[in-house]
């Protein structure tokens, strides 16, 4: 007989149980917390552009609410009141103004929101439901060991059997939460197919430039500038003067990212980027009919 050993305790296999029991529930509510952080995450986001040309999708800066860095210090309590403040609507409610969040008036932005709209009935039973794993939770995590004599057989099978049911519960709260992640994307995809069918959608706040303001302002400062001998003026001296007698006058106001687009697009001016001698520089402006807009490389 090995006397630097000692027999084990008739609860010690009970004891593995609950650990392993334990672990299940703790793993099927983080899976959930992963759930909730994702949701949260893509539920809103501000796309400000950077104003320069030519680069793509990369010229837009994206901001969200719920961004990475904010969620990874948020406890599944935190996530559940941030889901149903920021993403969960009552239908019957009415429904409040929402503060801008990260628009700038002077840039070309583009946000998107996602919300679940649900009864006050249906509302309230999931709030219930979520504040339940939230409670289970904490009540697993800090104690389980006062609840439950775990250094006895009969402490070990009470404790393995509300593991048991509280797996269950755990799972059908994950399940929950994963059909409404499923809906909110299935909205999200569908409204992308809409704007991939539809690209003049995405343009929708363009405003026309024919007749606008901001063309009449620039016709008034190309009158007052000297033209070259080819006939072109310097953008950047039409800008000092819009900036100088027109300062609420901006691209960005009707929905262009810069000056060298909005010209391009008033039906009356034309960029020049190359010199007589083909020579590429700085952009200058021409004037020029209606029918001969183009981009002069």
């Amino acid at each position: 007989m090995d006397i630097g050993t000692s027999p084990e305790p008739d609860y010690a296999p009970s004891q593995r149980e609950v650990q392993r029991w334990l672990g299940r529930c703790l793993l099927s509510l983080q899976q959930s917390e992963r759930l909730l952080k994702a949701l949260l995450h893509d539920s809103a986001m501000t796309a400000v552009h950077s104003g320069r040309e030519g680069e793509g999708a990369s010229a837009f800066e994206v901001r969200r609410p719920y961004d990475a860095e904010r969620l990874r210090g948020m406890t599944l309590g935190g996530l559940v009141s941030a889901f149903f403040s920021d993403v969960v609507e009552e239908t019957q409610a009415p429904r409040t103004e929402r503060k801008e969040w990260g628009f700038s008036p002077h840039a070309l932005s583009i946000q998107t929101r996602l919300a679940l709209s649900l009864d006050a009935a249906r509302r309230a039973g999931l709030e219930v439901s979520m504040r339940k794993q939230v409670a289970l939770r904490n009540e697993l995590v800090h104690h389980l060991s006062e609840r439950f004599n775990l250094w006895s057989a009969n402490g070990c099978a009470d404790a393995l059997e509300h593991l048991k049911t509280s797996y269950e519960q755990a799972e059908s709260f994950r399940a929950e939460l994963g059909s409404i992640g499923q809906m909110l994307l299935d909205v999200s995809q569908h409204a992308a197919t809409i704007f991939q069918a539809n690209p003049e959608l995405l343009t929708a706040g363009r405003m026309n430039l024919a007749n606008s303001s901001i063309v009449q302002a620039l016709a008034r400062c190309w009158q007052d500038c000297i033209p070259a001998g080819d006939g072109t003026v310097p953008l950047r001296e039409i800008q000092a003067l819009m900036c100088q007698r027109h300062p609420g006058e901006t691209p960005e106001g009707y929905g262009r990212t810069s000056w060298p687009q909005l010209v391009h697009e008033s039906g009356m001016f034309a960029i020049v980027r190359q010199d007589a001698n083909g020579k590429r520089g700085l952009p200058r402006v021409r004037k020029v009919d209606a029918d001969q807009i183009r981009v002069l490389r």
